[in-house]
């Protein structure tokens, strides 16, 4: 897809290899066979050094995303949400995010489905995907907002981002406000 660009990094790799081998084998074995897929602020965190704080993996497959609710379960993690296409896992401190994504076939719709380029990066198919914009937002800590299914929490989510140091521009606020109108 033209607003994104494939990266074969070997030590992100291997950070992010090294984090996700801590989580149930099953889990890894579906991550390594390309059954789900890791993408979101995990991987944004590894680039900026940080040790991710919660797992966002995204499936396509509703059997594959109830095969990882029974995993997790039988791993001793907490089910804290649990919808029809999402579910939320916590063990310790790790939170782990299972999302099914029944209208996406591929790595680039569901990293499309993501409000601010700063999250649109994944790890997939041995590769790092990230948007265009990804590099030089990340480094100016700047957000660029992108369209939201759900703006209100886009919303939000900025507040948390400026609390981090992020910028938004007034340009980028007023396009949330405006898709938070065009839900009233």
């Amino acid at each position: 897809m033209q607003n994104y660009v494939l990266r074969n990094d070997q030590l992100f790799t291997e950070r992010i290899s090294k984090f996700v081998s801590n989580l149930p084998k099953d889990i890894v074995d579906l991550w390594k066979n390309n059954l789900i897929i890791l993408a979101g602020g995990a991987i944004r965190n590894c680039f900026e050094n940080k040790e991710p704080r919660d797992l966002d993996f995204f499936i396509f497959d509703n059997n594959i995303f109830n095969q990882c609710g029974r995993i997790l379960l039988s791993e001793g993690y907490a089910e804290k949400i649990h919808d029809i296409n999402f579910c939320k896992y916590k063990k310790s401190t790790l939170e782990i995010d299972i999302c099914w994504m029944p209208n996406s076939t591929n790595v680039f719709d569901i990293l499309e489905t993501f409000d601010f380029t700063i999250s649109k990066v994944a790890y997939y198919n041995n590769a790092i995907i990230i948007h265009n914009r990804f590099d030089n937002d990340l480094i100016n800590k700047e957000l660029v907002y992108c369209g939201s299914h759900n703006p209100k929490a886009s919303w939000v989510r900025q507040v948390v981002f400026k609390e981090m140091g992020y910028t938004i521009d007034e340009k980028n606020l007023r396009l949330i406000a405006a898709d938070i109108n065009q839900l009233l």
